[in-house]
């Protein structure tokens, strides 16, 4: 038998043991499943007899740490400590085209998260790449001007 039937016919013997062990046995009166619970003062732990173990062939073993190797998928949520959550906002609206990390996995700055399409980003692009055309022609006739101004300086030296 494989490692993988071992282990889910161990779970799904542990599983029917708590099922089987959950069942009511009292002749005398049957209770139903909300007066159960009611009476119950600690509905939160299940409670196994010595003879229910034997008779299930349950035991007590010590833990053992194992590295997972297959995937298990369960429903459910996951709470995140709120040091480990980090909210992503981008300056501009748009739509998201692509992905390129999925959920819980870790990054490191500067990764990209996204590809974000709008117009208006293009637009900006194109409003900034104007400007630095514009500051190149702005420093050229800056330094043109200051040389000017420098060498008129020094035809105006009082005699």
């Amino acid at each position: 038998m494989s490692r993988r039937s071992t282990v889910f016919l161990l779970f799904f013997m542990m599983v029917l043991g708590l099922v089987g062990s959950c069942s009511s046995h009292n002749n005398s009166e049957t209770v139903t499943g909300d007066e159960a619970i009611n009476s119950s003062s600690d509905s939160n732990f299940i409670n196994v007899s010595r003879k229910e173990m034997d008779k299930l062939g349950m035991k007590f073993s010590p833990f053992i740490q194992k590295e997972v190797v297959n995937k298990i998928a369960a429903s459910g949520f996951v709470r995140v400590l709120p040091q480990y959550q980090v909210m992503v906002t981008s300056l501009t609206g748009g739509h998201v085209r692509k992905v390129y990390v999925r959920e819980g996995q870790w990054v490191k700055q500067s990764t990209p998260l996204f590809l974000l399409e709008d117009p208006y980003i293009i637009e900006m692009q194109q409003v900034y790449l104007e400007n630095q055309a514009t500051i190149a022609s702005l420093k050229s006739d800056y330094e043109r001007q200051m040389e000017l101004a420098r060498r008129i300086s020094h035809l105006k030296k009082p005699y």
